[in-house]
């Protein structure tokens, strides 16, 4: 039975191109569609079918050959695994990675190399990952549709820790990554904002600035809020005035465009003789 693609990989996906090619690959294979001992189709033609390049196919089978499903033969090509060369099945976890707000994709700066850490750890690990985009009120309700053995909340804002109490209460193993709340025992796990401040003003101090604005687009965001609690804080501190002018703060990121915010607030201050950019992507723009 010849391999069949229903559907080629899905550029916004949060899922990472190659892990979305391998469980199309090996859904194939525990189907029946690519039988024991047959050749896989070539490289071009695969990136053909999953409208890919080639890069993500050899990725995709390198990871099926070191999990036993493919085998590589040196001159000859990769064939599918016997059942005597392929992995003994086993109980297999399904984590839920889920998030609410946009720009979660595998070509994004930050969540690029965070999504491809959570599939590569997975991998190694023999965990089946659901990647979805849902509202916070849903988590629950998703967790229980799909069976997962857990969730992996992406970024939830200052907003949602009611959100994440409700599946702590509720004995929902979850676990949620770039967040930190004053309520310590929900199981989340981020940077050290204010070290990292810190480490960021001392710079700029040793260096003679003393007029440092702070640019933070996304105040929902718990490790932004901090960073900006903590700016504040250090900043004063040292004795520094913090001229109002020169903090940049939305409260959301998507009430304006970054280019154009960043801009009109330059053209309608003095200039400061230097910038704290919170985040990746507004750094970027300044």
């Amino acid at each position: 039975m010849p391999l069949k693609v229903t559907r080629r990989v899905e550029r916004r996906s949060a899922q990472p191109l190659y892990q979305q090619v391998k469980e199309a690959l090996k859904e194939s294979i525990e189907r029946g569609e690519l039988k024991p001992g047959e050749p896989l189709p070539g490289r071009v033609e695969l990136c053909r079918l999953f409208g890919t390049n080639r890069l993500t196919v050899d990725r995709a089978v390198y990871e099926l050959v070191r999990e036993g499903w493919l085998v590589a033969v040196k001159g000859k090509g990769t064939f599918v695994a016997t059942p005597q060369e392929q992995p003994r099945q086993q109980t297999i976890l399904t984590f839920a990675v889920v998030w609410s707000h946009y720009g979660v994709h595998e070509n994004n700066i930050y969540w690029g190399p965070l999504l491809r850490g959570i599939s590569h750890e997975a991998g190694e690990l023999g965990v089946r990952l659901l990647f979805r985009e849902v509202l916070p009120s849903f988590y629950a309700d998703l967790f229980k549709e799909v069976r997962a053995d857990g969730l992996i909340v992406l970024a939830p804002l200052v907003e949602d820790e009611l959100v994440l109490r409700e599946l702590q209460k509720a004995r929902i193993p979850f676990v949620a990554t770039s967040s930190a709340y004053e309520d310590f025992t929900l199981p989340c796990i981020d940077t050290d904002n204010f070290a990292g401040v810190k480490a960021a003003l001392e710079h700029l101090w040793a260096l003679g600035h003393q007029k440092i604005a702070l640019v933070d687009l996304d105040l929902k965001q718990t490790d932004l809020l901090r960073r900006w609690q903590a700016f504040q804080k250090l900043m004063g501190e040292a004795g520094y005035k913090l001229d109002p002018r020169w903090a940049l703060l939305f409260p959301d990121r998507r009430l304006g465009v970054r280019e154009e915010v960043v801009r009109r607030w330059l053209d309608s201050v003095p200039f400061p003789t230097a910038i704290f950019a919170a985040d990746y992507e507004t750094t970027l723009v300044v």
